[in-house]
Order: structure tokens, then C-alpha cells, then sequence
């Protein structure tokens, strides 16, 4: 497990998972549609070896829990304390405020995935599709690797500029506004999950 908490090791599953999403991307579009959401048409084309089905609540949980634990593990265990200490997350110095750039962005996709991992699979419709275990386990992977390249880089390998209010330069407002579109995003995000 140790070697796998590396910036070296980081960096080589960062390239990998990017190269693995061109061949998943194409045998997913054109090979294979796994049997999930409005791609569960006919029961008929179910293989067997998508396995047995899930409830799609317990599937959901399951899937992108990943996301929470590794923020959550990187957080409390992995901190580098140059790149995210818990005493310069907030200050106030020349007369603006200071927020770590790193705590924010690891606290926006904490606050993401709290909404994706527990908050959605509650508000979903009680007759949801099954979800096949292999879609389950498939999306598990996806976002194992996804939050450990998140969460790792954001605790451990970069250390970002601190936010300031106001905005004291070009880049910090370009942060400001990014935080906007994340907002924004969440916002439409949350409202068609309940249509």
C-alpha cells in the first residue's frame, strides 16, 4: 500500500487512467452498452455475465462511496502540512482574506460526492432499474482510481496559490469564477436528479 502512496506512483496511475478512458470509451460506445439506467431496454439482451442485479440505491452507494473514503483517508492520513495544514486553511493578512486554494477544492469534491454517494441514492425513485454487478464493480474501479488521483494530488502532491477576497490577480479571479461554475453545475445537477 505504501508504494502506491507516491507522487511517482500518482503520476503513473494519473497517465494510465487517462489512456485506459480512449479503449474504455470506445468499447463502451460501440462494443458493449452495459445494461444501465435508460440502457436497460429489454431483458431479453441481458448477458449473464453482467451478473447478478443490484438494487440500484445499494449499487449507487457502493460505486461512488470510493470518492468519500479517499478524501476522507487522504485528509486525515496523507497531509503533507506544507501543502494543506489545518492552521492555513483560513487567514487574514494585508487586509484580505486567505483560503487555502487545495481545502477548497478537496471540500467542493467532498461536498460533490456526499451528494452523489448518499444524498442521491436516497432521493431515488424506488423503481429504478436493477444495476448488474459487473456495471457495479466496473464503476467502483473508475472511481477508486478517481479519488485517489483527486484527493492524493489535492492533500500531497501541488500546492495551489490561496484564494483571496477580494481577488488579487487574474488567477484568483479565474479560481473565484471556476468555484461559480462548480456551483452552478452542483445546482443544475441536484435539480435534474429530482425530475
Amino acid at each position: 500500500m505504501k508504494a502506491l502512496l507516491t507522487e511517482e506512483s500518482h503520476a503513473f496511475i494519473s497517465k494510465l487512467f487517462l489512456l485506459l478512458s480512449i479503449p474504455t470509451y470506445v468499447v463502451t460506445r460501440y462494443v458493449i452498452v452495459a445494461p444501465f439506467g435508460r440502457h436497460v431496454q429489454d431483458s431479453k439482451k441481458y448477458r449473464w455475465w453482467f451478473g447478478p442485479q443490484l438494487d440500484a440505491k445499494l449499487s449507487w452507494f457502493i460505486f461512488e462511496s470510493p470518492n468519500l473514503i479517499w478524501s476522507w483517508y487522504c485528509y486525515c492520513y496523507l497531509r503533507d502540512s506544507e501543502i494543506m495544514s489545518s492552521a492555513a486553511m483560513i487567514s487574514f493578512d494585508n487586509n484580505q482574506l486567505q483560503l487555502s486554494s487545495n481545502a477548497m477544492l478537496l471540500a467542493l469534491f467532498t461536498l460533490h460526492y456526499i451528494n452523489r454517494a448518499i444524498i442521491y441514492p436516497l432521493r431515488m425513485n424506488s423503481n429504478s432499474h436493477r444495476v448488474p454487478l459487473l456495471v457495479t464493480a466496473s464503476a467502483m474501479i473508475v472511481t477508486i482510481l478517481n479519488g485517489y488521483i483527486q484527493s492524493f494530488h489535492l492533500v500531497r502532491v501541488h500546492k495551489l496559490p490561496p484564494l483571496t477576497l477580494p481577488p488579487s490577480s487574474w488567477i484568483n479571479l479565474r479560481s473565484w469564477l471556476g468555484i461559480l461554475v462548480f456551483v452552478v453545475g452542483m445546482t443544475i445537477n441536484i435539480t435534474a436528479d429530482g425530475v
